[in-house]
């Protein structure tokens, strides 16, 4: 660490790495990361069951299809199944019932989840923390960017099959492109400086869409083999394990998109000495 020290002086990308870690630090990003995991996995929540209610009135007489719906959008096996016995479980009406409440959950998490962002974007950015957008428009935008994303994640999984190996890992940063878009979009719904331009939201959304496209394949190219093939062994336990992983990681690169952004805006425009 101490040779990395000397040279960020005289170099700009250890310097630009060496700031990130000094302003995450500063703001605590392991808890803020864990806190965004936290709202995840609430979202997750009536998002399950939005699954069950509106994917079992859809194949309410066919669990396979239900159960393949769920997989083809990358989803582990065992919670594909857990989702295909629930809506074999229920009636037309339940799946009434839980549709509404996983509308009605979804509406609260995503506010939560919108609020959580707008703190960690507030300090990334060193900016006064705002109001976050209003409640349906915050619901619209989280839940725009989960129907992408699980399109996207159902295209890329049936790509995976028809792909061999070198030619998915080329695929990837494209992946991870479209990603970007789509977290670029969110993050300009953020707070940042009055000046910062939507070009200043480009570093970071880069870095978590390919982040979230190389999780995304490290999750459905070994880990969700290993859990289908050791189900008996691992089981939900196993599953849960996989997903709240999963969740502090995606936590962890949206806290540092957040961090690099403002570190990288503060470097060009003059508005600190950034040591």
């Amino acid at each position: 660490m101490e040779r990395l020290e000397d040279e960020r002086s005289h170099r700009p990308l250890v310097d630009v790495v060496l700031s990130v870690r000094d302003v995450d630090d500063r703001l605590a990003g392991r808890e803020l990361s864990a806190a965004v995991a936290y709202r995840l996995f609430f979202l997750m929540l009536p998002l399950l069951l939005l699954a069950v209610g509106g994917i079992g009135l859809a194949a309410a007489s066919d669990r396979g299809a239900t159960s393949d719906a769920v997989r083809s959008s990358g989803t582990t096996a065992a919670v594909a199944k857990s989702i295909a016995d629930a809506t074999g479980e229920l009636s037309v009406l339940e799946h009434l019932v839980v549709l509404g409440i996983g509308v009605f959950g979804t509406y609260f998490a995503a506010r939560g989840l919108m609020k959580t962002l707008a703190r960690v974007h507030a300090g990334a950015w060193e900016v006064p923390f705002t109001k976050t957008p209003r409640g349906f428009r915050a619901a619209g935008i989280v839940l725009g960017l989960v129907v992408a994303l699980v399109v996207l994640s159902q295209e890329w999984n049936q790509l995976k099959d028809r792909l061999g190996a070198l030619e998915f890992l080329l695929a990837l940063p494209v992946v991870g492109l479209v990603y970007a878009v789509l977290i670029g979009v969110m993050h300009a719904q953020l707070p940042r400086p009055a000046d910062a331009t939507w070009h200043r939201l480009v570093p970071g959304a880069l870095l978590v869409g390919l982040s979230i496209a190389a999780l995304q394949a490290f999750v459905l190219g070994y880990i969700a083999r290993k859990l289908s093939s050791s189900s008996e062994l691992y089981g939900g336990v196993g599953t849960a394990i996989v997903v709240l992983f999963w969740l502090y990681l995606l936590g962890r690169v949206l806290v540092v998109g957040a961090v690099l952004d403002g570190v990288l805006w503060r470097r060009r425009d003059g508005a600190e000495s950034v040591r």
